[in-house]
């Protein structure tokens, strides 16, 4: 049997980064395990191509379960199966979220994830050089850039948000995050910035760092509170690799439970239920799941929607609907083509208002469907189910409305496709809202980070009855941020790495 220190499990957005950090210890051998093909895909350069890549065979294409609560519909969910994960494949906006949103982890029980902990690992991973100081970090790994040659139609949006009154931000990962502004993105010299290009590849001369692409990762083997190997299938056939020091989980917020249920680590009565041998009975495992839900309003144009020199949604908003809170309830994407929910027919010619609702309040699960490694677990986000996300989208409809139709986007807005004018009641506005909800792709919280007994690893991101596991990726986010997930990720994943050097 082989050996190595650490064994990192998963090579997208998190492992990337903790296999690049662990790496630097010369005297530890460090193996990674991804599901996917290694990066050779030209798509995957390009950010205009980014929408290619949904649906492709670099993409693991879940459905969630028919939603109750979204007219029974199956949700596509696009992840990343390749190396890189969902930073190969996503629409590469960079934002961490606000202040609030990680004072409210330690509000929660997560000591140690306050924004002053963590603002200085933003900056450390960070190379961008045209923010505050206090703000952002110049030289690490992670090149970052503002869009250039921006849309005249996104320059429109930006001049209409601010007539109708919302304020100009230039800096949504600065101190505050309401306002209109351009996207910070993942890009740099054209040319995408996924975490495998900024932290793995550098670092894969390392003798001591050994990536296995396209192996499937079947079963953590364990005795007396410690992961003493795991096995995986490559070409057909099952090897064990034994485990000297940590095992860190970085399969994401749908492969990491799924992993942990078919070693028996979770649920005690839902494992026994599929005739699982129960080793660890730690019932937040595939808990708590939950999204960003969103909503496309599409518009017709008056004249030709030509493509972009960036990534097609370059324009950002945050904005409250009701004033009720300190925090943004809502995030905006302005979308530079149709994007409308599979069952509806798209214009020919056209541009799509994409909001989210950033705090939802609906949780769902993750199960394992059954004990085959290649089935797809059960994804019930439970979209919905609370009123005050539904409504909230309602609210976002009519913001989308009053924006699109403001004079200065006269020019490009000929009419209202989905919903349509004539869907102008609450209840029709609810309707839709049923219809042709979907994900903002920032699924998190399968195995919550806290400090009491429901939760599934500690603030140190260390698995619950286990001294040498950790999670570390977007599954242990107790509340999503109210922006994208893909910056907290790969924060999470540097102090994942930082607690493990440490110890």
């Amino acid at each position: 049997m082989e050996h190595f220190d650490y064994v990192v499990i998963g090579a997208g957005s998190a492992g990337c980064v903790v296999a690049q950090q662990l790496s630097q210890d010369e005297e530890r051998t460090v193996l990674v395990l991804e599901a996917g093909p290694t990066v050779t895909d030209p798509r995957i350069d390009a950010p205009a191509r980014w929408v290619e890549l949904a649906g492709s065979e670099l993409d693991w294409g879940y459905l969630t379960e028919p939603q109750k609560y979204a007219a029974g519909r199956q949700i596509y969910w696009p992840r990343g199966r390749v190396v890189g994960g969902s930073s190969s494949i996503n629409a590469m906006v960079h934002m961490r979220g606000c202040p609030g949103d990680f004072d409210g982890w330690a509000e929660q029980g997560c000591t140690g994830w306050d924004y002053a902990s963590v603002l200085p690992v933003f900056k450390a991973y960070e190379d961008f050089a045209e923010g505050e100081a206090d703000y952002h970090g110049t030289g690490g790994p992670l090149k970052l850039s503002m869009p250039e040659n921006v849309h005249p139609l996104s320059e429109a949006a930006l001049s209409a948000a601010l007539k109708i009154g919302h304020q100009p931000n230039p800096d949504f990962n600065g101190p505050n995050i309401f306002g209109v502004g351009w996207n910070q993105l993942t890009v740099r010299d054209g040319r995408r910035q996924s975490a495998w290009a900024a932290f793995l590849a550098p670092a894969m001369s390392r003798r001591n760092l050994t990536l296995r692409a396209g192996v499937r990762v079947t079963k953590l083997l364990s005795a007396s509170g410690r992961v003493t190997a795991v096995e995986y299938i490559e070409n057909g056939s099952i090897r064990t690799t034994h485990v000297n020091s940590e095992v860190v989980l970085c399969a994401g917020t749908i492969e990491t439970p799924k992993l942990l249920l078919l070693s028996g680590i979770g649920p005690a009565r839902d494992l026994e239920d599929l005739g699982v041998s129960v080793v660890s009975d730690i019932p937040g495992v595939g808990a708590n799941l939950h999204d960003h839900p969103g909503v496309g309003i599409t518009f017709s144009a008056k004249k030709p929607v030509l493509p972009g020199a960036n990534q097609h949604s370059e324009l950002g908003l945050f904005a409250n609907i009701d004033g009720a809170t300190e925090r943004p309830q809502v995030q905006f994407g302005v979308v530079l083509a149709p994007h409308v929910a599979p069952e509806m027919t798209a214009p020919p010619n056209g541009f799509t208002f994409y909001p989210s609702w950033t705090t939802p309040q609906s949780r769902g699960s993750l199960r394992l469907r059954s004990l085959d490694p290649d089935d797809n677990p059960m994804i019930d986000p439970c979209y919905l189910a609370e009123e005050s996300d539904l409504d909230g989208l309602v609210a976002a409809i009519e913001l989308s409305r009053e924006w699109a139709h403001s004079p200065e986007m006269a020019e490009w807005t000929e009419r209202e496709v989905h919903p349509g004018p004539e869907t102008c009641d609450r209840a029709g506005l609810r309707d839709y809202v049923r219809r042709a909800v979907g994900t903002w792709f920032h699924p998190v919280g399968t195995c919550r980070m806290g400090s009491d007994a429901l939760s599934v690893v500690d603030t140190e991101l260390k698995l619950r009855h286990f001294d040498n596991v950790r999670i570390a990726d977007a599954s242990v986010i107790p509340t999503v941020p109210l922006a994208n997930t893909n910056a907290p990720t790969l924060m999470i994943a540097h102090r994942a790495a930082e607690f493990i050097l440490r110890s």
